[in-house]
Order: structure tokens, then C-alpha cells, then sequence
């Protein structure tokens, strides 16, 4: 199958409500009338793949052309086809590889993990090179593969062209097109490297004849052999063509003759462009065959040595007339009932529009689906190209492509019904058009002497973001006192202004500390590629939410150091000085900056004479983190310098503290595991003295612990140092606290969820709290993330951070009980999340929840596919209040990981269950 993967993270689709209609045509609740088209802003976009998320969401990459060249575009929507403004705000990324070339997108699957990866290639006007980009869930680049999230690959003869992409079951990524006239195959490694035991360099060609030979499309067999489809040169026309590999690269002697299959299906040139796998084994071609007159669609299937499959069409082959001219099939999806599904082009007699086409098992036309099988979409007045197609877990069928409006082309979406018919759902037709352009994100959490809760973080206003904060009662209700309703945004600079930590002076006012960026939308690109200028920013409250006019006349101050600095966090000194650290960039590296502000703003000349320190490391990038002041008033700031954990600590007056490590700092690598991927977030001083880093080393939690000379605490984990993994996919501790019994508290995200966990003094996880010393809350759509933990007077534990709400973030804030072992949520700010213990669940367990109105509910148990395993409660109306329910697993159940959903027509929650 083209361009399409299936990913096998945790998902929640919601279901709306359907109606009969003729298979094959548009789903109406998709879109506008099932379709969708999306600007992105230049005069031609188009896209060429589809994938489809485990939560529902689509994912379609491109292209979009800017001036003479192009870049790789994705546009991610949701599941009624508007854009995804958790997906890089606006729901849309382009990946500029280089000046004055173009990048185009040819391929996009989904990796278990979530994160996205996109092949093609970029032409540098003489000669090109397959490339690859990898991206975060939310959009930006994946800095742990290649170069900034980017890989490029040179076959050193001639031009190479990646066109498919297609993920191993270990993660290798395996991408197919054409070099110098072959078939072409790189193999990468999960960092983007290429895999030296495929073929000794990663890198294979096959040629097929004397022509040009190019493979288009890829997919991995469950034994792993890989199969390419595209068109070789025979004789003098192209026909559809094969090539099947084992796992270590070589031509597989057992298919075709040495690995090789060629088919003449027409009277002409026979092009293969999508291939997928039947359970059964069979492999499924889809592609064009020119008749003589004109093009239709073709398809082949195969059995396992590469000979035609006489069982299906006429010896194995079919060919489609989908209207009166050149009709193009360019991707081919299985449905778990076995027909099989083309999308692709088809010409009207004017101009092209996107095609369907259904079959049986047996090659001919379902007349269920569409018209006699076939179903035809015109976008607008020009070309409507379908490129790639996916199934969605309900059945619904969605197609990608680009669609032309008469002036310029944008990328084009359309899902169908399981009849063929537009899902209007989807954007209002089951068609969209995305232009890439609101979203909220808190960064840090205070509680006040009174109780209340402070977040501090920053707002987009739909051109740039403003510094923002917002004030919460005890009972997590927005407080009117602070700024009339609870909320307050601040703009700092002449551009994007980012508030990333919070602090509460001793008579209530508030300080904010981050900085402003010279760019729209998005913060800095975060370490380690360095950012544009953008001076440290601070902004002081009044306790009612005015700015304070007496720190530096209006309440703000910005501090330019160098050429990309920005402040991280904030603490307050005894004194009442305000310290600020961050990082700044100096060229090519980056140093650790602190910067300390008298309580009127101005910079105190007493600390390193300016107020401003910076320190460097060594070699290599130095980002600042977090900063805390011990009793004595030493500054203790913790970070990243070149791969690891950093820490330096100050004296009063800015210098380096000799008593600390060496030379007042510290390094502390996690392990050749970890390598270059430690990274302190948060730092906090014990009463006795001993210091607390808490961030991530590779994906998984990681907490250290220093004496006070800086030297590890071996009483500490081992030797001083912890790591905790959440499960599958990445983890990532961002804040710290200390409980007054000494326990320690770290919260930061798992796998799109808020996570929190809590350890003993010794380092050992405290069983008494959550599952095994952890807890991850789900507040929506599978976007959660916790920058900041604090711990309340009556030792409740506070974590803010933000959530993906119906395609935008908002803060988000969540308390936990610290006395309960189940890490219960007493609110939050979207939903009320369900408790469900003991959690594992041996075979029975009790499910507690709260409705704030009467609803109609359902309760579901989905396995890690979103697939339904166990119906609790289906469509029934419950009152308004708490709910207490008994819950008795099946006993086929297999031990696993599974979400219990709970469902209502204004939305979901869901909470991940163990057995």
C-alpha cells in the first residue's frame, strides 16, 4: 500500500452519527459536503500522501512551492477535517532543506511512537538526493534523527528520487525511488543514519534492462522482505515491474527469476505505482495501462513467488475506464473485508478530478460502492489529482492529493463514506483546502500563601504570542479577582513574547521571566539549534493582575546579552533581587546566562558588575534550564552542556563557586544509552543542602542528586542517578519539587499524556502513589504536556502544563491527592478525569467518575488500536454527579496495555488501564 502506515499507539475516535447512503459516496460530515482544500499560503501546493493517526487525525505531506523552489509541506487535520492547531499552531509545517533548491514530499507514514516521517528528495538543479524528514507529534523537527530532523542521501551516479516510504516492525525506515535509471532502496537506522547491514552501505540499485527503471512504491512483507513496485523499460515501452529483497538488501532468488517480476497488462506503457500486502500474502499493484487510446486504471496481484494470481481478474490483471479519458491509478488500500481500493485521477473531458474505484476479492467492480464501483470528486474548475488513500478504523475511506481552483493549487483532502458517498463531516463537504496560520501553552505553576494557582506561560493572538498568565481558585475555577475573569496577556516586545516561569514575591506580586522572539506563531527553535536574538524578558503583577508601574515604569524589562539568549526561569532571592536564568548564543555555541534584577527592575551592578554572567562549558551548546538559590543565597542553575546534565553554582557576587565540581561546574552523563540526550530541566535544593536535577536522558525520566560539593549522591539510585520509563514512546521529565517529607515529586509528559512521578529519598520509586510510583492523566486528544509541578501547603501536588482541545491548546492544570495510592485528579480544567483502581487490574476493579450535567454516556475498553474490546455502557443517560461502577475484565483478555473511554456528545476522556 503507497505511502500508508498504521501506527499502533493509544487512540480514541469519537463516533458521529450516519446515515444510509449509496457506497462510494462523499461523507458529508467531513469537510465541506466531504471535502477539503488547504492553502499553504504560496501559489502551488500539492499533496502527495495520506496517513491516518491512531487517534483519528489525518496526516497528509507534500509539497509547497515558495518563489522557484519548493519546500516539504504536511498539513495535519482533525477528524472533521479542519486543521490541527496543536500541529505547529496552525496545523501546518513546511521543511526548507537548503537555499535555492527544491524539497518535495513524496511519502508519509506514521512510526509506532507517533512521530511522523516524510521521504522524497531534494533537486539541487543538476542532480538530486533522496530525503528524509522526521517530526515530533506536534510538527517540529525530530533534532534526535540526522541533522535537525533532517536526512539526505547521495546513490553517487546520476539522480536519485525518493517516492515511498514504509517503517520495519524494529523501526528501520526503508525508502524506495529511482537512481540513475534503477530501482533505488535506502535503509536507515531510527537516528536517520543509514544502515550499514543492509547491502554494507544501506544502499542498493536493481537494474531491470537497458531503460530507466523506477521504483515508486514499497512495502514490507510481515517476514520482513521488502517488495518495490514501479515501471522498468522493455524492449521499448514501460511495463509494470517488481523487485523483491531480503531483509539484508540482496535480490530474493525465490521471486520471479533472481528477484525480479515484469507484467505487460495493455497495448502500451504499464506503470505499477502503489503495491500492498493481502494477509494472505498476496501482493496488490495498482498503476495505469495505456490501452492504445488512452490510460486506465490497472491493477495485478501476485502470489508469493512473484507469478500472476489466475484467481483474480482475467489471468491475475484488471483493467478500469473510470471516464473518457487518461485515467490513473496512484495508491491502493485494503479494507479488513478483502476489497480492494484505488484512488487516483480521471479525466472528464476538461480536466482531471480525483477517482475511486472499489473491487472484490475477486478483481471485479464492487457495484456497492460509488456508481458500478467507481466514484468520481471534482474539487473546483481545474485538476484534481488523487495521490494517496488510507483507511480509517471506522471504514471511511480518505483520499489526498492537490486540486487546482483556477489560479493555484492547494493540497486536497476528501474522505467517503464506507459507501463511497463524501463524508460532510468532514470540513462541511468531505473536502479541504488548509492555509497554514490559536493556541495556548502554560509553561509554569505557582501557588500562593492563599491557596491559589498561578500559571504563567504564553497565548498566540493569531499573528504572535503574548505573554499570558492565569489565576485559579482552590477549586480550580478561574479566579474573577485576577484581571476581571482570571486571565491576563502581557505584550512584551515588538514581536512574540514567551512567559516560561512563574514566582510569587513574599507580598503576593507575581514575576514572569522568559523573552520575546523576532519570529511569528512559534517560540525559538528549541536547543540545539541556537536562536535568533531574543533578549530575556520579565514582567511584574499586581496581585489583582495590573502590571506593577514601579518595577521599570511599566512593569516590563528586556535584557539583550548576546545574539540568541532567552530566559527560561525565575527565583527570588530572600533580598528580594530577582534572578533570571537561561542560555544566550555567541556565535555558533551557547552559554549558560544569569541575569539579576534589583526589585525595581533594574539590573543590580553588584552581581558580576552588569547584573549579567554567562558560563561556558567547553565545547558545544550550554543551555540553562532552571535556577534555585540555597539558604546561603548561592545561585544553583541547572541545564544541558554538549549531550549532558549540567549544573553550575554561583556566589552572591556572580562568580563561580570553586567549592562546587570544578571550577563551579558539573557534567553528569546518563550512560552510553543516553548518550548526548541528558538534559536537566529543573533543579531544587533539599533542606539538607543536597541538590535535585530532574529532566530526561534519552526518552525516559532522569533524576540526579548532588552533594553539596557537587559530587554525585551515591545513597542516591545508582550512583546518584535515576531514570523511570512510562512505557512506549518518549518521556520527558520538565519540573521538580520537594515534598516536605523529602519525597520527590517530577512531572513532565508520556507518550501525550501529563506524567508525574514520585520517589522515595533513596531514589526508588514510592509504590504508594499512583501505579507503581507513577501516574499519566489524558485531558483530551493525546497532546498533554507538564512543564511545571508545585507542591500545595497541605501537600497536594499541582502539575500545569497544556492540552490539545478540539485542535487548539489550552493551559492545563491538574492536582493530585499526595495521600492516596491511585495519584487520583481532583480537577482539572477540561474534564474531570475517571479513577479506576487498583490499576493493574488483576480481573476486577471499580471505576469512579463525575459528571458535572446530566449526559448520555458510553464506556468502552479499546486495545492500543482504538479497537473496542469490552462495551461497558452504551448511550445511557446519567444524572449529574459522582458515578461508581464495577468492572470485570473478560478473561480471554490478553495482559497488555488498554484505554478505557468514557464518551458523551460533548466530548471524551480517557485513562490508560493495565491487565
Amino acid at each position: 500500500m503507497k505511502n500508508i502506515a498504521t501506527t499502533l499507539t493509544a487512540l480514541f475516535l469519537a463516533l458521529g452519527t450516519t446515515t444510509s447512503a449509496q457506497p462510494g459516496s462523499l461523507d458529508d460530515t467531513f469537510g465541506n459536503d466531504g471535502k477539503v482544500t488547504t492553502d499553504l499560503g504560496t501559489p502551488s501546493d500539492r499533496g502527495n500522501s495520506v496517513a491516518i493517526q491512531p487517534d483519528g487525525r489525518i496526516v497528509v505531506a507534500g509539497y509547497t512551492t515558495i518563489g522557484t523552489n519548493s519546500d516539504f509541506a504536511l498539513a495535519r487535520y482533525n477528524t472533521d477535517g479542519t486543521l490541527d492547531n496543536s500541529f505547529s499552531t496552525d496545523g501546518k509545517v513546511t521543511t526548507d532543506f537548503g537555499t535555492a533548491h527544491s524539497d518535495i514530499g513524496m511519502s508519509v507514514t506514521i512510526q509506532s511512537d507517533g512521530k511522523i516521517v516524510v521521504a522524497g528528495y531534494v533537486y539541487y538543479g543538476t542532480y538530486s538526493e533522496f530525503a528524509l524528514a522526521r517530526y515530533n507529534t506536534d510538527g517540529t523537527p525530530d533534532s534526535s534523527f540526522g541533522f535537525v530532523g533532517r536526512v539526505t542521501t547521495n546513490f553517487g551516479t546520476g539522480s536519485a528520487v525518493g517516492l515511498s516510504v514504509a517503517i520495519q516492525p524494529d523501526g528501520n525506515i526503508v525508502v524506495a525511488g529511482s537512481s540513475g535509471g534503477d530501482f533505488a532502496l535506502a535503509r536507515y537506522t531510527t537516528d536517520g543514519t543509514l544502515d550499514n547491514t543492509f547491502s554494507t552501505d544501506g544502499k542498493v540499485t536493481t537494474d531491470f534492462g537497458a531503460g530507466n527503471d523506477t521504483g515508486w512504491s514499497v512495502a514490507i512483507q510481515p517476514d520482513g522482505r521488502i517488495v518495490v513496485v514501479g515501471s522498468a523499460v522493455i524492449g521499448t515501452t514501460y511495463d509494470l515491474a517488481l523487485a523483491r529483497y531480503t531483509t539484508d538488501g540482496s535480490l530474493d532468488n525465490s521471486f520471479g527469476v533472481d528477484g525480479k517480476v515484469t507484467t505487460v497488462i495493455g497495448t502500451g506503457t504499464d506503470r505499477g505505482t502503489s503495491v500492498t500486502i493481502q494477509p494472505d500474502g498476496k501482493i496488490v499493484v495498482a498503476g495505469e495501462s495505456n490501452n492504445g487510446t488512452d490510460d486506465d486504471f490497472a491493477l495485478a496481484r501476485y502470489i508469493t513467488d512473484g507469478s500472476l494470481d489466475n484467481s483474480f481478474g482475467v489471468n491475475g490483471k484488471v483493467t478500469t475506464a473510470i471516464g473518457t479519458g487518461n485515467d490513473r491509478g496512484t495508491s491502493v488500500t485494503i479494507q479488513p473485508d478483502g476489497k480492494i481500493v484505488v484512488a487516483g485521477e480521471s479525466n472528464n473531458g476538461t480536466d482531471d478530478d480525483f477517482a475511486l474505484a472499489r473491487y472484490t476479492t475477486d478483481g471485479s467492480l464492487d457495484n456497492s460502492f460509488g456508481v458500478n464501483g467507481k466514484e468520481t470528486t471534482a474539487f473546483g474548475t481545474g485538476d484534481d489529482i488523487g495521490q494517496s488513500i488510507a483507511i480509517q478504523p471506522d471504514g471511511s475511506i480518505v483520499v489526498a492529493g492537490g486540486a487546482n481552483n483556477g489560479t493555484d493549487s492547494d493540497f486536497a483532502v476528501a474522505r467517503y463514506n464506507t459507501d463511497g458517498t463524501l463524508d460532510n463531516s468532514f470540513s462541511g463537504d468531505g473536502k479541504m483546502t488548509t492555509d497554514f496560520g490559536t493556541d495556548d501553552y502554560g509553561r509554569s505553576v505557582a501557588i500562593q500563601p492563599d491557596g491559589k494557582v498561578v500559571v504563567a506561560g504564553y497565548s498566540n493572538n493569531g499573528l504572535y504570542s503574548d505573554l499570558s498568565l492565569a489565576r485559579y481558585n482552590t477549586d480550580g475555577t478561574l479566579d474573577n479577582t485576577f484581571s476581571g475573569d482570571g486571565k491576563v496577556t502581557t505584550d512584551v516586545g515588538p514581536y512574540s513574547d514567551f512567559g516560561y516561569s512563574v514566582a510569587i514575591q513574599p507580598d503576593g506580586r507575581i514575576i514572569v521571566a522568559g523573552g520575546y522572539s523576532y519570529r511569528t506563531r512559534h517560540p525559538p527553535p528549541p536547543p540545539p539549534t541556537p536562536p535568533p536574538p531574543n533578549p530575556f524578558a520579565v514582567a511584574r503583577f499586581n496581585t489583582d493582575g495590573t502590571l506593577d508601574n514601579s518595577f521599570s515604569v511599566d512593569g516590563k524589562v528586556t535584557t539583550d546579552i548576546g545574539s540568541g539568549e532567552f530566559g527560561q526561569s525565575v527565583a527570588i532571592q530572600p533580598d528580594g533581587k530577582i534572578v533570571v536564568a537561561g542560555y544566550v548564543g555567541y556565535g555558533t555555541n551557547s552559554e549558560f546566562a544569569v541575569v539579576r534584577y534589583n526589585m525595581d527592575g533594574t539590573l543590580d551592578n553588584s552581581f558580576s558588575d552588569d547584573g549579567i554572567v554567562t558560563t561556558d562549558f567547553g565545547t558545544g551548546d550550554d543551555y540553562g534550564y532552571s535556577v534555585a538559590i540555597q539558604p546561603d543565597a548561592k545561585i544553583v542553575v541547572s541545564g544541558k552542556a554538549n549531550g549532558d546534565f549540567a549544573l553550575a553554582r554561583y556566589n552572591t557576587d556572580g562568580t563561580l563557586d570553586n567549592s562546587f565540581g570544578v571550577e563551579g561546574k558539573v557534567t553528569t552523563d546518563f550512560g552510553a544509552v543516553y548518550a548526548d540526550y541528558d538534559e536537566g530541566w529543573s533543579v531544587a535544593i533539599q533542606p539538607d543542602g543536597k541538590i535535585v536535577v530532574a529532566g530526561y536522558a534519552y526518552g525516559t525520566f532522569a533524576v540526579a542528586r548532588y552533594n553539596t560539593d557537587g559530587t554525585l549522591d551515591n545513597s542516591f539510585g545508582v550512583e546518584g542517578k535515576v531514570t523511570t520509563d512510562f512505557g512506549t514512546g518518549d518521556d520527558r521529565g520538565y519540573s521538580v519539587a520537594i515534598q516536605p517529607d523529602g519525597k520527590i515529586v517530577v512531572a513532565g509528559y508520556a507518550y501525550g499524556t501529563f506524567a508525574v512521578a514520585r520517589y522515595n529519598t533513596d531514589g526508588t520509586l514510592d509504590n504508594s502513589f499512583g501505579v507503581n510510583g507513577k501516574v499519566t492523566t489524558a485531558f483530551g486528544t493525546g497532546n498533554d504536556r507538564g512543564y511545571s509541578v508545585a507542591i500545595q501547603s497541605d501537600g497536594k501536588i499541582v502539575v500545569a502544563g497544556s492540552s490539545d482541545s478540539g485542535g487548539y491548546s489550552e493551559f492545563a492544570v491538574a492536582r493530585y491527592l499526595s495521600d492516596l495510592n491511585v495519584g487520583v485528579i481532583e480537577f482539572s480544567l477540561n474534564n474531570n478525569a475517571p479513577l479506576i483502581y487498583p490499576n493493574p487490574i488483576d480481573a476486577h476493579a471499580t471505576l469512579e467518575y463525575t459528571l458535572q450535567n446530566d449526559e448520555t454516556i458510553s464506556i468502552h475498553l479499546l486495545d492500543m488500536q482504538g479497537r473496542t474490546v469490552q462495551t461497558l455502557i452504551e448511550r445511557q443517560v446519567q444524572p449529574a454527579g459522582e458515578h461508581r461502577m464495577s468492572i470485570d475484565l473478560p478473561e480471554s483478555l490478553p495482559s497488555g496495555t488498554y484505554l478505557l473511554a468514557i464518551s458523551s456528545p460533548k466530548g471524551k476522556v480517557t485513562v490508560q488501564v493495565v491487565k
